[in-house]
């Protein structure tokens, strides 16, 4: 990796302050479904992304003390974000009707992030940040496929 200070712009402070509060709230909903989700598939692929966020927000928190920036707060309005509403929601939910409100929830969210990171694609300069907004951009497509089947296969 590059030095983190290595110019950056506002374009990567944005993404970088964005994306943590947005992962935050991934956390939230894969910690939900850790232990409400009923079909295994669904508790698999929300450890899975809760073991691919953690170690991206502690990247993007090290590119922020260094630019001697902040995140944005958790319930920052963001593309795709989750309210607390839908957390409300989605906690009172079980069985496959919990199951299909987490796809749903995080194929948004999903694509909401995939937003923050296509940004920073086109509009940073900071080597780090754009690498791990490649890796975002991989990553979440590669779900979002996936998520999209299984919804596709519920609804049969």
């Amino acid at each position: 990796m590059t030095t983190p200070a290595a110019g950056h712009n506002e374009a990567d402070v944005t993404f970088a302050a964005s994306l943590i509060p947005h992962h935050l709230q991934t956390l939230d909903l894969t910690q939900l479904a850790a232990t409400r989700a009923h079909d295994l598939w669904v508790r698999d692929l929300a450890a899975r992304v809760r073991s691919q966020r953690e170690p991206e927000i502690r990247v993007l928190k090290g590119l922020l003390d260094t630019w001697g920036e902040t995140p944005l707060p958790r319930d920052q309005k963001l593309p795709g974000g989750v309210t607390q509403a839908d957390l409300t929601d989605l906690a009172a939910a079980s069985g496959a009707t919990f199951d299909r409100l987490f796809i749903t929830l995080l194929i948004d969210h999903h694509e909401g992030a995939l937003a923050l990171a296509q940004a920073e694609e086109a509009k940073g300069v900071q080597a780090d940040a754009k690498a791990l907004a490649g890796g975002v951009v991989v990553t979440h497509e590669a779900e979002l496929k996936e998520m999209k089947k299984y919804l596709t296969r519920l609804k049969k």
